[in-house]
């Protein structure tokens, strides 16, 4: 509780119209969270300010209050996510049950939980749907803790526009490959049920082993070979050389970059393993591998929609901090285990190198670049190691993981490499007699064989009637936008020859408003935000920068919706080309 909070006195009342009313006593000052007198009124002209937001937007609320703002909220965004922090811990027990069954909405009072649900939720795909809220008055009782929650805000959706800058700079056909890899997902396996199934078949005691493929592995991957059927053993794709070098074979392997060609990490056992892909999937890999494939929403929000379409709740998400490590870190999470062994996690350049050895064809590859920026972190073994800003990035998420799931008992059997604050270091070998051999066996391959396809036939069909209306609703999109250009061309021309006030320029200024209205809303945005045409020119279209003078404002105003338009139709054109691509292959 902060200083505030000790001296704060919590006010309920009704308003004159009988509605519920909350504000609080400080200092001898009243703060009104809500109106005391037409609470409807007030929250009705507070949401004026978001009620052209994409129907898929995340909203990260400082403040709930009452809960009548965030109700009306869900009146017009029942798809939407809502991630709050409310300081004052009254105010959360009082109004925490009241949306504790609604999956959408995300209430606490700790500021390491609502970190957390920050990095869950941004991704490289949703962080132009983003929205920070502070409800009212909020701001003149909790000022250090608005930009205490807001500079982890900031520093996580930073992270999250660097990534998508560096996913657009190596790779601009993301859109080409969600749509390649759609039929295989809609014909195979869901994560969500994955985990579910194990979690099922597992107890508190039952221990999962996430292999990364860091220097250090060569120190101990052999000792692996002891805890088949003893535990879960979770592979990251990039490990996979140097365990069937070792004749290990993992119970699920993690793949979750589109760029990684499957000859990097392909082994002549790897055809058959049970494999978890995100929906922005690896074709490459598709075409070789034969063995059971688990999909999870890569942030896009196109399959939630698909998915919806024949009532099912979704195909889960692999929460990340960047790496394919992370995610498999996640993934045992989410299948339920409370123990966790980490082996191969160095998150360090151990003795110059990136990874273990046999994974590099060119061990010139496996060097790391002596030019490259690099920070010092606490080491395994004590004193300092050299990471890199990457890898730090990845070393803090595992700590903000264990810190945020106090049931977690997390073993780093790394035996090198970066320390990993929360974790208990140990060697893998007195990890394994400690925890695995003592369990008992556990026919893992039986419980993921038993995860039934995450479609049905009739639920198949239903997708693809979708799918092919598609064509047609985009190029009727396309038109509107072209429509939608002239319309920002004759603004200009109206305000060029001075006739702002008239009746003209009103009704071309309320026919864009109109078209904007429209194209936030449509729910194949998160479709078209796939096909990042002009990354750059995306970016600024959602950064406004204010000018000194009138004439350049509105300039500036119209050129902004131009490119806008021009972005979606550019997306669409982009889409439809894919599509025919699509078409032929199914």
């Amino acid at each position: 509780m902060n200083d505030v909070d000790k001296k704060l006195e919590l006010i309920e009342c009704n308003t004159l119209s009988g509605e519920s009313a909350l504000a609080i006593r400080y200092n001898r000052y009243l703060y009104r969270l809500t109106s005391l007198y037409n609470c409807s009124a007030q929250i009705d002209r507070w949401f004026t300010n978001y009620e052209n937001c994409n129907p898929y937007s995340i909203f990260a609320m400082f403040g709930i209050a009452n809960g009548a703002y965030l109700d009306k909220m869900l009146e017009y965004y029942d798809n939407a996510i809502f991630l709050i922090y409310e300081p004052l811990k009254e105010i959360y027990d009082k109004i925490e049950s009241k949306y504790k069954d609604n999956k959408n909405v995300y209430v606490t009072y700790e500021k390491k939980e609502i970190y957390y649900l920050f990095i869950s939720f941004f991704s490289t795909s949703s962080y132009k749907y983003v929205k920070w809220i502070v409800l009212p008055n909020y701001e003149n009782l909790w000022k250090t803790d608005i930009l205490d929650v807001y500079r982890q805000y900031a520093y996580i959706l930073n992270g999250v526009v660097m990534d998508a800058r560096t996913k657009a700079f190596y790779d601009s056909t993301v859109g080409n490959d969600y749509f390649v890899t759609l039929n295989d997902v809609i014909n195979k396996y869901s994560v969500m049920e994955l985990e579910e199934n194990i979690k099922n078949n597992i107890n508190n005691d039952s221990v999962a082993v996430v292999v990364a493929a860091g220097p250090s592995l060569q120190k101990n991957i052999e000792k692996l070979k002891f805890i088949k059927n003893h535990a879960l053993i979770i592979a990251v794709d990039t490990a996979l050389k140097p365990l069937y070098n070792n004749g290990i074979k993992p119970d699920i392997v993690v793949s979750i970059d589109n760029r990684k060609p499957s000859s990097f990490f392909e082994t002549p056992d790897f055809i058959d393993m049970p494999f978890v892909l995100e929906t922005q999937g690896n074709p490459d890999l598709i075409k070789k591998h034969k063995g059971k494939r688990f999909y999870a929403a890569s942030g896009e929000n196109f399959t939630k929609i698909l998915m919806d379409l024949t009532g099912k709740e979704g195909i889960g998400v692999l929460q990340t901090g960047g790496s394919v490590g992370n995610s498999a870190f996640y993934l045992a999470v989410a299948c339920g285990f409370q123990k966790i062994i980490m082996v191969g996690h160095d998150l360090a350049m151990t003795n110059g190198k990136i990874h273990a050895e046999g994974i590099h064809e060119n061990k010139e590859d496996n060097i790391a670049s002596e030019n490259g920026t690099y920070t010092d972190v606490d080491g395994y073994y004590g004193g300092k190691v050299r990471t890199r800003g990457d890898y730090y990035a990845y070393l803090r998420w595992f700590e903000l993981q264990i810190e945020c799931h106090p049931e977690l008992e997390v073993i780093n059997a790394t035996e090198g490499g970066a320390n990993i604050r929360g974790a208990r270091n140990e060697s893998l070998k007195k990890a394994i007699e400690e925890w695995c051999l003592k369990l008992p066996y556990i026919n893992y391959n039986s419980i993921i064989n038993k995860v039934d396809r995450l479609c049905t036939e009739d639920d198949k069909e239903i997708i693809q009637e979708y799918l092919e209306s598609l064509p047609e609703k985009m190029k009727k999109y396309m038109k509107k936008l072209k429509e939608g250009i002239n319309e920002y061309n004759n603004l200009k021309k109206l305000k060029d020859e001075g006739k702002e006030g008239t009746e003209e320029f009103k009704n071309s200024f309320a026919k864009i408003k109109e078209l904007n209205s429209w194209l936030s809303k449509i729910k194949e945005n998160s479709l078209l935000d796939m096909y990042e045409a002009d990354f750059q020119n995306s970016l600024d279209i959602s950064i406004y920068d204010f000018q000194d003078d009138a004439d350049e404002e509105w300039n500036s105003v119209i050129n902004l919706g131009i490119n806008s338009f021009k972005l979606y139709i550019k997306r669409i054109d982009d889409f439809l080309k894919c599509y025919n691509y699509f078409e032929q292959r199914c």
